[in-house]
Parts: C-alpha cells; sequence; structure tokens
C-alpha cells in the first residue's frame, strides 16, 4: 500500500495500521537488506536523475517521500507533529534539532520541503559520502569541516545568512556528531548565532530515529529495528534577543522534554 503524504495542509501524520511490513512474514534479516539495498537503489537513481536536469524544488520533495514510504514498508511508524509551527512566519527559518540518525537526513527535506524551501549544515564527510554525497551536493548545503569550530562558525555565518536572505530555511544539527543520547553539552549555539546575524526566528525540532542505527561497517549503513517508533516533532518559533543565550536554552529544553515524553 503505498502512502500519500501531504505535509503542506496537515499538522501531524501518524502510520496508519496495516502499512508496514512487519506483520508479512518476512524474516528481519531479509527486511534489513531489503531496506538497505532499496536506499541504495534510490540514492544511484536520485543522483542519475539529476544530473540529467531533475533537480526542481518537487523533484527533491518526492524522493525524500520515497524514502519515507519505504521505511513505513520495511515496519517504520512514523509519528510527525508541530508543522502548523513552521507556517506561522512567511520568512524562512533557522531549524535546530539533536542528530540521531541517517534518516532526518534523507527525510526532513521531503516533511519541510513542502511548506519552506530548505537546505542543511552538513559535515563534509557527508557531501563526500559515496552513495549519499552526490545527492546531498545538488541541494547546495552549508558545508563544515568540524574540525576548527571557529571557521566552521565563520562559514555557517557567511553562507547561511546568505540563504536565508534568499529564502531559504536551514536545518542544523548543532551536535558534533550523531547521538542516541542527547548530551546539552555537546550542543553548541551555532544556530541561535546564525539565526541572530540573519535576524530569523528560530524553530527547534526533536527527533527519535533510533529506528535506524549504525554499524561497525559504516555509520550510514546500520541495522533497523522495527520495534522502535520514530518521533519527529517542531516546536514554536523563537524570536531570538540579546545575545540568544535564553534561547539556546529553550531549544535544549525542547528537545530534552521531547526525548523523555518518547522514552529516552
Amino acid at each position: 500500500m503505498e502512502t500519500c503524504f501531504h505535509f503542506a495542509s496537515v499538522d501531524s501524520y501518524q502510520t496508519a495500521n496495516g502499512k508496514s511490513r512487519s506483520e508479512s512474514g518476512i524474516a528481519d534479516i531479509l527486511t534489513q537488506i531489503y531496506f538497505l539495498v532499496r536506499v541504495a537503489i534510490m540514492a544511484v537513481r536520485t543522483n542519475l536523475s539529476a544530473r540529467f536536469g531533475k533537480n526542481d524544488h518537487f523533484f527533491w520533495i518526492n524522493r525524500s517521500l520515497d524514502v519515507l514510504r519505504l521505511v513505513e514498508s520495511c515496519g517504520g511508524q512514523l509519528n510527525i507533529s508541530g508543522l502548523e509551527n513552521l507556517r506561522k512566519t512567511m520568512s524562512p527559518v533557522v531549524l535546530i534539532g539533536n542528530h540521531m540518525s541517517t534518516l532526518e537526513n534523507l527525510t526532513l527535506f521531503g516533511i519541510i520541503g513542502p511548506i519552506k524551501d530548505v537546505t542543511y549544515v552538513v559535515k563534509k564527510e557527508l557531501v563526500h559520502h559515496w552513495i549519499f554525497g552526490p545527492v546531498m551536493r545538488k541541494r547546495n548545503p552549508v558545508v563544515v569541516r568540524r574540525e576548527n569550530p571557529r571557521e566552521d562558525l565563520a562559514v555557517v555565518l557567511e553562507k547561511g545568512t546568505e540563504k536565508l536572505g534568499q529564502g531559504q530555511s536551514i536545518v542544523i544539527f548543532p551536535q558534533s556528531t550523531r547521538r542516541l543520547a542527547f548530551d546539552p553539552s555537546d550542543f553548541n549555539s551555532i544556530g541561535v548565532k546564525l539565526a541572530l546575524k540573519a535576524g530569523v526566528e528560530i524553530v527547534p525540532f526533536a527527533v527519535k530515529t533510533d529506528w535506524w542505527g549504525s554499524s561497525r561497517i559504516s555509520s550510514y549503513f546500520g541495522k533497523i529495528n522495527r520495534s522502535k517508533p520514530i518521533y519527529i516533532k517542531f516546536g514554536e518559533p523563537i524570536r531570538v534577543n540579546g545575545n540568544g543565550r535564553e534561547e539556546h536554552l529553550a531549544v535544549i529544553r525542547f528537545i530534552s522534554d521531547r526525548l523523555k515524553e518518547w522514552g529516552l
């Protein structure tokens, strides 16, 4: 059964009963293989299509939604909420959230894109990844090296302000790497600084995407756990005032509270 997503006009989405492959009798190992092979095929096809001119906003939305459909077909139970908060301002925003797995890298564009044009701040390794790199590069993200915080801040402030001024929202994951546990001390204020400089609002978001894990071979191609529900929630827009410290703490509270609600 194919899912029809309508993120542009709804406030929330939840996977309906009966849409997953989890009750089909297929062994977990076969589902694991099926999922990872399908993700790789999707990435290759997307790269080839983009090279021949299919590179507009709606093309990327649809490819991202393809991944969400695949997730559901392999037993993923999606719980997406707070979409109304993305519509509370017509201006571009800085979306700041925790980073747990590859899942949000590949799917957030399909969720946010129908409401706001958006790109990411990503680390250099991702844009050079043999599978996902070409796809990410086509979205023209802001690329940081994760080697020198001052250099990264300068790049984000310069390139990010430029994109926001052109009407494009930006997703930023302030954690140094993907983590299952949320550690506020490892959550820097680079997103708040960007919003303050550009004069735009923040939209905090929280994700619980440990449905898709990592492995010893690759942090991008790990096991899936069909017993773990997937949660993505967007909070109220926040205007940054002063030095942004209170707003930064508000983002941290939003993420921490949501993860507690979801059992982490």
